[in-house]
């Protein structure tokens, strides 16, 4: 389910969107003054994941079957 191309197009947009928020919002600092590193923007790629599992976790919970009621 969360791979079906419509999903997936907006989790990853989900993800960079949020994810890139976030990310400057805790490292801008360091972006601006020029002393961010290669972990600096690891971080920034790991920021990413969190919301992309979120809208997965969004997805499967919104996407699930409810049984049938007897």
């Amino acid at each position: 389910m969360v791979l079906h191309p419509p999903f997936l197009r907006t989790t990853i947009g989900m993800a960079l969107g949020i994810g890139s928020l976030l990310f400057l919002s805790n490292h801008s600092d360091a972006v601006w003054s020029g002393t961010a590193t290669s972990a600096t923007y690891r971080k920034g790629l790991l920021t990413c994941i969190v919301p992309f599992c979120m809208s997965n976790w969004g997805v499967l919970v919104g996407t699930r079957r409810r049984p049938a009621h007897s």
